[in-house]
């Protein structure tokens, strides 16, 4: 098996699937119930979240069915392969739920054998973007490639975050990256 092959396979194929997958994050944020619960005291879990999550693994198990997976909403899949899919279906559910565009869709590629990320594709449904990467072959916005900034002075950078909803137990953490940064 060339592995680099395997990869460009399971690449290319989910290139031209996420498409689905944006399309229904796109329709079921626009419904009027997201029917939103919690897997934590704050950690908000909604159908689009086990919905996108059903989608992604159902096109592995049909296209890759000896693949590993691995899945935020609970999917926990030993396959037989070398490959483990790593799947977030819906990041940014806080922003989604309050109907917000600041969300997408993780799914990544993950060679068992070396513990290696060899590819990841990230779709931002209400923005139409695709960002994605594959080792050795650079990453890119949609079909454009991209890099990191060539910035080097951290007053001249721009740093994005987000705080946690466990504010908390995460005050400490909270506190010491405002005190770091700013």
């Amino acid at each position: 098996m060339n592995l680099d092959n395997e990869i460009k396979i399971r690449y290319e194929h989910f290139l031209n699937f996420v498409p689905k997958v944006m399309e229904f994050l796109t329709i079921t944020q626009e419904e009027a119930d997201l029917d939103i619960a919690y897997k934590g005291e704050t950690d908000l879990v909604t159908k689009a979240d086990k919905g996108s999550e059903e989608r992604i693994i159902h096109e592995i198990e049909k296209m890759f069915p000896s693949d590993s997976i691995l899945g935020e909403e609970g999917t926990d899949k030993k396959g037989s392969s070398v490959f483990k899919w790593i799947i977030d279906p819906l990041d940014g559910t806080v922003n989604y739920s309050h109907r917000l565009p600041l969300y997408c869709a993780c799914i990544g590629l993950e060679n068992e054998e070396n513990k290696e990320v060899v590819m990841g594709i990230v779709p931002f449904p209400a923005m139409n973007e695709v960002y994605h990467a594959r080792k050795g072959q650079g990453a890119f916005k949609n079909q454009k490639p991209i890099s990191v900034s060539k910035t080097k002075d951290l007053k001249q950078s721009l740093l994005c975050t987000g705080f946690p909803y466990d504010r908390e137990k995460k005050l400490i953490d909270s506190h010491f990256f405002i005190k770091t940064f700013y």
